[in-house]
């Protein structure tokens, strides 16, 4: 029997595949950043279950690089008392957009 497609890939211009997908109430749009149907296939299979760990059992969700940087902008926007003195949002390549952050080594929080 043939395996049903999953929906929610978009096949760009370029050839990668984008996710535009709604699941339980929140929009997802993101770059698979392969060409490959199979494998763009295989990171929204795995973008929807970690999504499910973080609504049905509460699993908290990995912040990526990304995310970071545009909370750490919105923080000093909002506070002026904030010495951080940043204009804009920091300029983060591609590449490290998408890494989840991992807690750092206890040396570097030793100030």
């Amino acid at each position: 029997m043939a395996q049903k497609a999953i929906t929610g890939l978009q096949k760009m211009p370029s050839g990668i595949w984008k996710i535009d997908k709604n699941y339980r109430g929140e929009r997802i749009q993101e770059s698979t950043g392969t060409c490959d149907r199979k494998e763009a296939e295989q990171y929204l299979i795995q973008l929807l279950e970690k999504l499910r760990q973080e609504k049905v059992y509460g699993v908290k969700k990995v912040s990526t690089w990304r995310e970071a940087a545009n909370r750490l902008t919105r923080t000093s926007a909002d506070d002026p008392e904030e010495e951080a003195g940043i204009t804009g949002k920091p300029k983060v390549t591609r590449k490290v957009t998408r890494v989840e952050m991992q807690k750092p080594p206890k040396r570097w929080l030793s100030h």
